[in-house]
Formats: structure tokens, sequence, C-alpha cells
């Protein structure tokens, strides 16, 4: 199985939980909107990076790999960075909610 594959079958069976989530809550249409693109943001660029995994498996092309492999790790690097952010503003969220 592909790497691709393999995330995308991880989004599969994840998303619909997901916005099940999202829908049941009291949540206005326009920000389950904003979720759900947000959503389909992070989908383009996981894709983005499997597209380019193949590329760097695919070219004989030293130079060419190397700026691959820099972007990968680069791109992958930055959706690290989005995700803690996203997991500590939830922690702080919900800890406020806590005190509520």
């Amino acid at each position: 199985m592909s790497l691709k594959n393999a995330i995308f079958k991880l989004f599969t069976i994840t998303a619909p939980s997901i916005l099940r989530l999202i829908r049941s809550k009291v949540i206005p249409n326009l920000k389950t909107k904003a979720y759900e693109h947000l959503d389909s943001f992070v989908d383009d660029r996981i894709e983005d990076l499997c597209l380019l995994v193949d590329k760097a498996k695919k070219t004989d092309d030293t130079i060419k790999k190397q700026a691959h492999l820099e972007g990968i790790a680069l791109g992958c690097q930055t959706l690290n960075v989005i995700g803690e952010k996203l997991i500590e503003a939830s922690k702080a969220i919900l800890s406020e909610v806590n005190k509520v």
C-alpha cells in the first residue's frame, strides 16, 4: 500500500466521524463551513506531499530528488507545527471551558 493510499484510508475512516462531531454540536452553518474548508485545505496539503514523495521516488536526477526531499521535510514540519498549534489551542480553550 502506498503512503498516499494509507493516508487517504485513514482520512476515509476518520472524516465521517469528524464531520458528525462538527454537525452534532450547536455550531452555526458558517462555522461548520469554515471547519470543512480547513479540513479540505489540510487534505490538499497532504495530497501535495504524497505527490512529492512519488516524484522523489521516481526521479533519477539527484538535484531534483534533493529538492523534493527538502520540500517534503519542510511540508511535514509545517503540518506538524500547525497540528501542534491546533492541539495546544484546543487544550487551552477546553481548560477555560472547564472553569465556566
